[in-house]
């Protein structure tokens, strides 16, 4: 909230309240209390499971209704194919707004408010007549509530365990891979009896079972929370225009944190490891049937990519439990072994040899996916972790857009399927160099605290 006719700070002033930062810094970074693990906590990792199961669940499903969509609507598949893309967009670039609402409401409100707004989208979508209003339904409507149901969705369940907290995430995200499998070959169903338009519906009827999801999104168990982000709050408020108008999407006490530089590190790794991560599941199966590879042989890689990818999930969220582990060096270990497979693939042939190497590949990718939150946990605390997988997600939904697009591009200019997985490993080459990058100044930090360095 800015102040009317607030004045100007003098210099006195503001390093005052960058003191006072620091002091609430240094009071965040006192070891937390171990946390009962509770019925209410488990209940928000099962919604939280259905919720991402819904949401990934159906952002597969355009593939399988574009013939259908393009038929009746008058559309090329790569204006249906934006549809998709544009709704998976909207759901991460909105991770900074929905951030903030959650830290003024609570996931509770937000999901609920997420599943009404996605199930109204979809319902309109259905009786859409142009693909603008399948656009404004399908795509922005349902898109921002999927964003409202994300978040809380990733991060609800942290502030109910201490000791096995990264599990619990992890378990969350494997609803991605669940509701892949299951959500296609219903939706094949309904599609060849009724039309792309009771897909719809059924989505739509989905979306609004997921207000039940939210009403599990349990308060945080954790009391001094809400009075800590009171204070906070009212800090901000005295600080004037000047102060505040430079930390929109971040938080100033977050900013004055010392491993704020690794966090703004990690982001931009990730941003490079996403933008790498969606390119074989759109390009890997044409350059399978480049290679005599049937159809649905080829369809299975990705079917094969998914399984691993829930597999990788889990074990990185089960090794990021273990206190000799930190997330980072996971995560970094893990970016590293995708390399060698996201090259082999642009030169192996044979389909049991794609099939393992793509396996493989999964498996690293999902450890990197599953590590990312316990990761964002031991940098800046469960306290923001709202804040930062928002502006974490902000940035995945930028590299979701631009990510296979680009090695399209590349792919069209010089004609072979093939140089989809080299540019696909040349950005994994990036993304290892700056978690290398992360990782080194995270030892130094480590080493200077007087803490026992990775």
């Amino acid at each position: 909230m800015v102040l009317t006719g607030a004045r100007s700070l003098s210099a006195g002033e503001e390093e005052k309240i960058l003191t006072t930062i620091h002091q609430e810094v240094e009071e965040n970074e006192e070891v937390e209390e171990e946390i009962q693990e509770s019925l209410k906590g488990w209940l928000v990792v099962i919604a939280s499971f259905l919720s991402i199961a819904l949401l990934d669940g159906v952002g597969y499903t355009t593939g399988i209704l574009q013939n259908s969509m393009v038929t009746e609507l008058g559309s090329n598949k790569a204006e249906i194919a934006f549809s998709g893309s544009l709704q998976v967009g909207v759901y991460c670039l909105s991770g900074p707004f929905v951030s903030r609402l959650i830290n003024e409401w609570g996931n509770r409100p937000v999901c609920i408010i997420g599943a009404l707004l996605s199930g109204i989208g979809m319902l309109g979508a259905s009786f859409g007549t142009s693909l603008g209003s399948v656009l404004v339904g399908y795509s922005v409507i349902s898109g921002a509530g999927f964003g409202m149901m994300y978040l809380p969705s990733v991060t609800g369940s942290a502030p109910f365990f201490s000791k096995r907290r990264s599990l619990a995430m992890a378990i969350c995200l494997c609803g991605s891979g669940v509701g892949t499998f299951l959500m296609a070959p219903i939706t094949e169903e309904i599609l060849d009896s009724h039309g792309w338009r009771w897909v719809m519906r059924f989505l739509s009827s989905l979306c609004f079972m997921c207000i039940f999801c939210g009403l599990c999104m349990f308060p945080s168990p954790r009391s001094t929370q809400e009075n800590k982000v009171k204070t906070i709050r009212v800090r901000e408020e005295t600080t004037g225009e000047k102060l505040r108008a430079r930390y929109r999407f971040i938080n100033p006490i977050l900013m004055e944190h010392r491993n704020f530089p690794t966090f703004m590190l990690v982001v931009l790794a990730d941003f490079f490891a996403f933008l790498s991560i969606y390119i074989p599941f759109s390009y890997l199966p044409p350059l399978a049937q480049s290679n005599n590879i049937s159809s649905s042989d080829a369809a299975f890689l990705i079917s094969g990519g998914g399984i691993s990818n829930m597999l990788g999930r889990l074990a990185g969220g089960w090794m990021c439990d273990f206190d000799n582990l930190h997330p980072l060096s996971i995560v970094l270990v893990a970016i590293t072994m995708s390399c060698p497979p996201a090259f082999m693939l642009t030169w192996v042939t044979k389909y049991s040899y794609m099939l393992s190497t793509f396996f493989f590949y999964g498996i690293c990718t999902g450890c990197v996916v599953g590590s990312i939150g316990p990761l964002l946990v031991r940098l800046l605390g469960v306290k923001a972790f709202n804040q930062t997988f928002g502006f974490l997600s902000a940035a995945r939904g930028l590299a979701v857009l631009l990510g296979p697009p680009s090695a399209g591009i590349v792919v069209d200019y010089y004609n072979d399927p093939s140089m989809s997985m080299f540019v696909c490993g040349c950005l994994v080459v990036v993304s290892i160099f700056l978690y290398t990058l992360a990782t080194i100044r995270n030892t130094i930090v480590t080493r200077r605290q007087g803490y026992q360095p990775l």
